[in-house]
């Protein structure tokens, strides 16, 4: 004879984004780095404070956490955390180095994408003045073939 056995389970659910900081405090180790950075990943300002208020617990972060907090946060980009240049002596990774490193690394690239987008109109404008191909690479400092790319619209 076959009969269902019904399971109860009693469960707790954590809604980190609506803890206080006094709550999220409350956990020890990294419960309180994942919850705090969970709960302010879309607050740089907000984030920035809790890191502030909780250096200890950001200064030497497991790869296990690391990696918890890059799914939680649906950003991948936080495992460029996981190298050695941000290890710890203790065997950690060191997130508020991390984050200041992908800020750093963000604004380069910002700054990069931002003077080719220059060289771009310059490119268009001096070709429309007449200016050969040739001249405005070397005036670009790019090459002849980026410089056709850019004048046929193919930019990328």
């Amino acid at each position: 004879r076959n009969s269902a056995h019904s399971v109860q389970l009693n469960m707790k659910l954590l809604d980190v984004c609506r803890m206080t900081d006094e709550e999220i405090c409350s956990y020890a180790g990294e419960l309180r780095t994942v919850f705090g950075f969970r709960k302010y990943a879309d607050d740089r300002k907000q984030l920035d404070r809790f890191i502030a208020a909780n250096p200890g617990h950001f200064s030497n972060v497991s790869k296990t956490a690391v990696n918890a907090l890059a799914e939680l946060t649906h950003s991948p980009q936080l495992q460029g955390i996981l190298t050695p240049q941000y290890r710890t002596k203790k065997g950690g990774f060191n997130m508020c180095k991390g984050l200041d490193g992908m800020i750093q690394e963000g604004i380069q690239k910002g700054m990069k994408k931002g003077i080719l987008t220059g060289k771009q109109e310059m490119a268009v404008s001096l070709s429309a003045m007449g200016m050969s191909v040739e001249e405005i690479a070397k005036a670009a400092k790019v090459s002849e073939g980026v410089v056709r790319s850019w004048l046929s619209g193919n930019a990328g």
